[in-house]
């Protein structure tokens, strides 16, 4: 039986090219259960490269790019029992650890800089867990 697939863009991240090869190693084996992620090319998003320039003022970007992190679906909007916010949350969880804690707090407060800028295309964090 043939089974259709598809990818969804999760996360668009701004990443050096070195990274994302680490980051799929380290998000599979603390979370083997998520589907297989990958990275695409995505848009050039500005407010990410903003974010750098504020968080790393004497840090020259380097090679880092907008990339869109996706993992693949089945035809039923499926992920294995994974639900795709799910999937993000995670994700985050290696490239951001601070995100989670920083979401749960009210501002104003400090934010840590983040080592890949990141925005998310799926609701993070509901209050229904």
């Amino acid at each position: 039986m043939f089974r259709m697939t598809t990818r969804e863009p999760v996360l668009t991240v701004f990443i050096d090219p070195d990274d994302e090869g680490r980051v799929i190693d380290q998000v599979a084996q603390r979370f083997p259960l998520l589907p297989a992620i990958s990275f695409d090319d995505a848009a050039d998003d500005p407010s990410l490269r903003e974010q750098w320039m504020h968080e790393h003022p004497r840090v020259d970007p380097g090679e880092r790019r907008c990339r869109l992190v996706v993992i693949e679906r089945g035809s039923g909007g499926e992920t294995g029992e994974v639900p795709v916010s799910q999937c993000a949350e995670h994700i985050l969880d290696v490239i951001a650890p601070h995100a989670r804690s920083e979401a749960a707090r009210t501002p104003p407060f400090e934010v840590t800089p983040d080592e890949i800028p990141w925005t998310a295309h799926v609701t993070l964090w509901s209050s229904d867990r």
